[in-house]
């Protein structure tokens, strides 16, 4: 009985994998007429069992996670990865149908004097270049690999710019467009807030919305201290960033940052096409390169 309760859970654990890189790759679920006139194939990327590259080796386990597709077809995911010397976390990226290792535990974590220790979901661009969060030995960091090289982002003690001299206590998930800009969000120590969203930008580190700082469209409010994950911001081709945060009067907002900042929406506000009905708690969604 056991047996053939794990055989229906890898099947179907198989089948939801597929179907979730075919979802994300807009290659099923495609209604109407549309579906008649255009022919897709649909392949698995990886398998539970399947070789992981870099590991000496080892084989991806049953928890292959974050998918995500960049506009040049590249597959990024991060998995468990058993057997070989060690057991290993890693990032991987399918390109033309081969898989790489972005990141693996145990590895070198630049900056740190560490290594990378648990590691988190990652973001990729259309070049390839992949943005992740990792502990390596006490600290925690935001990694950039890039053209085979990583680099660090910014690491847990690192000057927080526009906080009055906090520092970084932790960083959320990143966001990475095509020029190579990255988003995130990140608590802070000391200084004058608490938490924020902050961008990286040809290296140089910037805030974007600060706990503290007025919240547009709240007729006065102010960002509050829920401005973190998991509501993790999100940037698009154009530099825009959109993100959720809880503001004066414990009311939570989707707000878009074009260097200057707008309310896309706001729990109590009415929302079009329900009769006057208003919005309960709003959840992030995406963000396209033309700002919608």
């Amino acid at each position: 009985m056991l047996g053939q309760m794990r055989e229906w859970m890898e099947r179907t654990w198989v089948l939801a994998l597929v179907c979730t890189f075919a979802a994300i790759a807009g290659l099923v679920g495609k209604p109407g007429p549309a579906a008649a006139e255009e022919a897709y194939s649909v392949a698995a990327v990886a398998l539970e069992g399947d070789p992981a590259p870099g590991t000496g080796g080892g084989s991806y386990s049953l928890s292959i996670q974050g998918a995500e597709i960049n506009d040049s077809g590249d597959v990024l995911f991060y998995t468990f990865a058993l057997g070989g010397p060690l057991g290993f976390i890693g990032i991987f990226l399918e390109v033309d149908g081969t898989d790489t290792d972005v990141a693996l535990t145990g590895e070198p974590a630049p900056g740190t004097g560490s290594t990378y220790g648990n590691i988190g979901p990652p973001g990729v661009n259309a070049s390839g270049d992949v943005a992740f969060g990792a502990l390596a030995g006490a600290r925690r960091g935001m990694f950039l690999a890039s053209g085979g090289v990583d680099s660090a982002v910014v690491l847990d003690g690192d000057t927080a710019p526009g906080t009055g001299g906090g520092t970084y206590a932790s960083a959320g998930d990143p966001s990475i467009n095509d020029a190579g800009d990255i988003a995130f969000s990140g608590s802070i120590a000391g200084g004058s807030s608490s938490d924020g969203i902050f961008r990286s930008s040809g290296g140089v580190l910037s805030a974007v919305a600060l706990v503290g700082d007025p919240a547009p469209g709240t007729g006065g409010g102010t960002y509050t201290s829920s401005i973190v994950p998991p509501f993790d911001p999100r940037i698009n081709a154009a530099g825009d960033i959109v993100f959720v945060a809880w503001v004066t009067g414990d009311r939570r907002g989707i707000f878009i940052d074009r260097g200057t900042q707008s309310v896309a929406a706001l729990d109590g506000d009415t929302a079009p096409g329900t009769g006057g009905g208003t919005y309960g708690t709003p959840f992030l969604g995406g963000l396209n390169a033309s700002g919608q």
